[in-house]
């Protein structure tokens, strides 16, 4: 999403990344597209480990660059963990919407190890003759894989919840707004620019130019994103969903048309997708 767009949250973001700050112990942040920090969870204590070493031994630029690479990876659309320098585990969700990242969530300070990495303890006893530095990450929760795993699904979770409900939205042009409204609320028809220009008010030429400026994309491949996002919805929320039906709802009758743009813009077959989701929830009932 170009930054000519504003990613905005809802209030009801900064509630539930409050709630699951303060259940899970963790900090999490949400970035817009361009990396402008929007939001953090306030319920969850600041990291003293890793105030000490930034303040004390590496800065804050070496937490900066590898944030912003971890969102770099995330651009792609998938989740991404990464171990700072301090040994710590960050994760960024893109959350996501027709088709677009409008931002970043990012989960972090997860103490994996009982042990502090060997070059950050020989780096602090160097220049410190104390243990402030050891205590301060032994004091951080110590997660098995399970409990990662648990913390992770269900962070997942809130994103998706997040995005089901419109609690992230982008502000700028009205029209804009208004046509992607349109399209969303009837996916499943053939719409054409020219019945979308009209819908606003505004020529085809004008409209085109829109999308192009502002999500840097036609309106055919956002149009083609959303059917390909609302199917996927439909194949997350019943896997007993069939790839045949998911095409038909979001207007695709010719299920073997919608297997091949939907290879072509996801990189794997819908098939995957949907035995992934089955997958899934055959662990959650387990």
């Amino acid at each position: 999403m170009r930054n000519v767009l504003r990613t905005v949250l809802s209030e009801d973001v900064k509630k539930i990344f409050d709630e699951f700050s303060q259940c899970f112990g963790v900090r999490i942040v949400f970035y817009n597209a361009d990396g402008e920090l929007l939001t953090e969870g306030q319920d969850c204590p600041d990291c003293e480990y890793c105030r000490l070493v930034q303040q004390k031994l590496y800065g804050e630029q070496p937490c900066q660059e590898m944030n912003a690479s971890g969102r770099a990876a995330a651009s792609s659309k998938t989740m991404v963990r990464y171990q700072c320098h301090a040994g710590l585990l960050e994760v960024v969700v893109p959350v996501v919407m027709d088709g677009h990242v409008l931002g970043y969530a990012m989960i972090g300070q997860l103490r994996l190890s009982p042990q502090m990495p060997a070059p950050v303890a020989r780096s602090w006893s160097t220049q410190y003759a104390d243990d402030a530095l050891i205590n301060a990450y032994r004091a951080l929760p110590l997660l098995s894989k399970e409990r990662l795993d648990a913390v992770l699904g269900f962070f997942g979770i809130l994103i998706e919840h997040i995005v089901a409900k419109q609690m992230v939205f982008v502000q700028g042009d009205p029209d804009l707004s208004a046509v992607l409204t349109y399209m969303r609320e009837n996916v499943r028809e053939p719409l054409t620019l020219t019945q979308a220009a009209e819908h606003v008010g505004r020529s085809p030429f004008s409209l085109s130019h829109a999308f192009a400026k502002h999500l840097g994309q036609s309106f055919k491949q956002t149009l083609i994103e959303m059917k390909l996002s609302r199917a996927e919805e439909l194949m997350q929320s019943d896997p007993r969903m069939t790839v045949t039906r998911a095409a038909e709802e979001v207007g695709y009758l010719d299920p073997y048309y919608f297997c091949r743009l939907y290879k072509k813009y996801r990189g794997s077959p819908p098939s995957s997708f949907l035995q992934s989701q089955r997958q899934r929830a055959l662990l959650r009932e387990q």
